[in-house]
């Protein structure tokens, strides 16, 4: 059983647009607490964490199951909502289908087949970090931006300056540092990694529904983004390292 109904169909709209770049299909582990999504991308190197709470909507009724299905053409559905659209979203048992209802000047509703789970259930690998930063989500969109005119890839350090982001490439190059001085921004933690920033641009969509972001890393180690929105949501990518020689 499936069932929530909310008056600002923009947020999951914007939350699913913000992985769609990264994940195409999924399946969604239901609780009456909430929705929960673990993807990987198709070439292994990312891995999408959602957790969406029942206070996100309006109402929310869920049993313990699973929902697998297409993200692609759910978000495609979900764009055609009008501002003064209700969303109403609920799994048909019987014909194992989704049923997305807009309720406004017209009623429409669109069906979505469910699709078989797959045979292994995606699992967080267990990761410890020695880099934490907090930093606002538009910052670092800048910062993310300005490497990306540089090079494919940027390098993340940490040390007693501060957090330092750097990229190099055809005598080019490209710096960036923050301390302790820096509004909105505080770190803990040293550590040295390079990361492909195709990827990390991918994973700046959030920052248009939540400033508060929170980065994890090490040396020579996979970096997590988490982004949150209070009562509502924690999205979090996992992005792996890239070597010098990639």
């Amino acid at each position: 059983m499936f069932k929530l109904r909310t008056s600002d169909p923009s947020f999951l709209r914007n939350v699913l647009d913000s992985i769609s770049s990264l994940v195409t299909e999924g399946t969604f582990k239901l609780s009456p607490t909430g929705m929960k999504l673990i993807a990987m991308d198709p070439a292994g190197a990312a891995m999408v964490i959602l957790n969406i709470n029942n206070t996100a909507f309006d109402s929310f009724e869920a049993s313990d199951t699973l929902m697998t299905i297409n993200l692609d053409l759910l978000l495609k559905i979900l764009k055609r909502a009008r501002p003064e659209d209700i969303l109403v979203m609920e799994i048909l048992d019987e014909e194992n289908k989704l049923k997305i209802l807009f309720q406004g000047n017209s009623v429409r509703n669109f069906l979505l087949p469910l699709i078989e789970p797959l045979d292994s259930e995606q699992s967080i690998p267990p990761l410890e970090f020695g880099c934490t930063l907090n930093i606002t989500s538009k910052l670092f969109k800048d910062v993310v931006t300005d490497a990306s005119m540089i090079s494919e890839a940027a390098v993340f350090e940490a040390s007693e300056k501060g957090f330092e982001m750097s990229s190099e490439g055809n005598s080019q190059g490209f710096h960036m540092l923050l301390n302790k001085e820096t509004k909105g921004f505080s770190f803990e933690g040293v550590g040295r990694s390079r990361y492909g920033i195709d990827y990390l641009e991918r994973m700046l969509k959030p920052s248009s529904f939540s400033d508060d972001l929170t980065i994890k890393f090490s040396t020579d180690y996979p970096v997590q983004l988490e982004y949150r929105v209070e009562d509502k949501l924690s999205l979090k990518f996992v992005l792996a390292p890239r070597t010098e020689l990639d």
